[in-house]
């Protein structure tokens, strides 16, 4: 979630393809998100909000890869006092 943003949400993704060449007999790897738990607007596209890690049962480090913001979320116009009141008095 983003909070005080244009948007309710924003979306993490790869910074970069990730691929790996594995022998036919590798375990299966574990994946690992870091994202915080919500972001404060504004949120500039490509900001690095976390990290994608994959695993070797061992705990070795297979691959890692930063999450970025796929899109930006702006912060909305705040208004005056002065335009809240004529708001209020013309709706």
């Amino acid at each position: 979630p983003v909070v005080g943003g244009d948007a309710s949400f924003i979306t993490a993704v790869n910074e970069h393809p990730v691929s790996l060449t594995l022998p036919r007999d590798t375990p299966e790897l574990t994946l690992v998100t870091s994202l915080d738990r919500f972001y404060f607007a504004p949120v500039t596209e490509g900001a690095v909000l976390g990290k994608a890690e994959w695993f070797y049962p061992d705990g070795e480090l297979a691959a890692s890869v930063a999450l970025v913001a796929q899109t930006g979320v702006d912060r909305p116009d705040e208004k005056t006092t002065l335009q809240k009141f004529k708001d209020i008095f013309t709706n």
